[in-house]
């Protein structure tokens, strides 16, 4: 795991209570890496706009409380541009 997808992993434990993190820790590999470079865009897109990232924050909340992992690039979506 390199550097960016640690600051996004740390990102998603703060976003997500324990036992929804050790849901998505059992994930595929792939999978994770995958959903943590999504995370990492959508933040990117926030640049500088906190409000964006925690309307972010809450959509990932929502969608790990029964979303699909397959869907989480087109499901969990920041409002930011």
């Amino acid at each position: 795991m390199n550097d960016d997808q640690k600051k996004q992993l740390d990102w998603l434990k703060d976003a997500l209570e324990n036992e929804k993190f050790d849901k998505f820790l059992g994930y595929d590999e792939s999978k994770i890496k995958s959903a943590l470079e999504h995370i990492k865009t959508q933040l990117e897109k926030c640049n500088g706009n906190d409000g964006g990232k925690n309307t972010f924050k809450e959509t990932v909340k929502g969608f790990f409380s029964g979303g699909d992992i397959d869907k989480f690039a087109t499901d969990a979506v920041s409002t930011c541009q």
